[in-house]
């Protein structure tokens, strides 16, 4: 694997592992809803803001933009509600659960779809990932949720996967500013008219200018994870294999979450946390390297 495809791929796992200080502190204002319109207007500004300042440039011209259509529509707009809705209706188990089923979605589509040839070994490091984010998994409030809220969250797992399938896919006709725009532009427009018939845009407009803290969040959400953070995202999907990269980024941000909760919301570590996260580490150091040694 490329060094410059490993380091972008770290740093995306770095800021989406943070984002949940900066979703929290925004779900003290808004709800689910209001926090992702904030969150993708934010996003689409600062797009919008790096092109007038020259700082992106986005080539409209000789693309077929209906082939990326897809990338758009699964992430952020399908896979965030069903994610939003799902972890509402289901308890924290169930949703940490199912949801790090990401990975294991991208390898089975990969492979039975798409005819995508998994070795072994990265399949045994996939199963050893799965098991340490399992382990770093808080039950306490167990497994309660309503049933339709396991459905939908099934669909945010095939939403999530089929989102890294296909920025992969469309990869050599759009560049990753151009899937990071499209993305942003999507959200945007999308979640603003979802809270403009659920009734609350009036109310969410004047949450997002009044509260310092919230534009801060809204900062960090919308141009640093957002639209710095798909750009380089897509990137690395036009780098690296669907299956891999959504391993590595999926589990980076679970170890991340962790940490951040020990250390800036006290959060107890517990030895089976840290037993799975020594497995995370494991799976994903052995997909990383079967890639560099197939790539030497």
């Amino acid at each position: 694997m490329e060094k410059k495809a490993i380091a972008a791929t770290v740093a995306v796992t770095v800021i989406m592992g943070m984002t949940f200080l900066a979703s929290s502190e925004l779900l003290i204002y808004a709800d689910s809803f209001q926090s992702a319109a904030i969150r993708w207007s934010f996003a689409l500004v600062s797009m919008l803001a790096l092109m007038a300042l020259r700082l992106v440039k986005i080539e409209f011209k000789g693309k077929n933009w209906l082939h990326a259509a897809p990338v758009a529509l699964f992430q952020p707009c399908l896979y965030a509600v069903c994610e939003l809705e799902g972890i509402r209706l289901t308890t924290v188990a169930e949703s940490a659960v199912i949801l790090a089923l990401v990975p294991v979605a991208v390898a089975l589509i990969s492979a039975v779809f798409l005819k995508v040839r998994i070795s072994k070994i990265v399949a045994a490091c996939i199963v050893i990932s799965l098991a340490g984010v399992l382990l770093t998994v808080d039950y306490s409030e167990g497994f309660g949720g309503e049933t339709i809220g396991v459905i939908i969250l099934f669909a945010a797992v095939i939403t999530g996967a089929m989102y890294s399938i296909t920025s992969e896919r469309v990869s050599g006709e759009f560049a990753p500013i151009d899937l990071a725009f499209l993305q942003c532009v999507g959200g945007g427009i999308f979640y603003t008219v979802v809270v403009l018939i659920r009734g609350q845009l009036p109310e969410t407009v004047s949450i997002a200018v009044h509260n310092p803290s919230v534009i801060v969040s809204g900062i960090y959400l919308g141009f640093i994870c957002s639209a710095l953070g798909y750009i380089l995202w897509n990137y690395v999907l036009s780098k690296i294999p669907a299956y891999i990269s959504a391993l590595f980024i999926a589990n980076g941000i679970t170890l991340i979450g962790v940490w951040v909760g020990v250390f800036f919301r006290g959060d107890h570590l517990t030895v089976l946390s840290v037993i799975g996260m020594i497995l995370i580490l494991a799976g994903v150091l052995g997909v990383g390297l079967k890639g560099q040694s197939q790539s030497d």
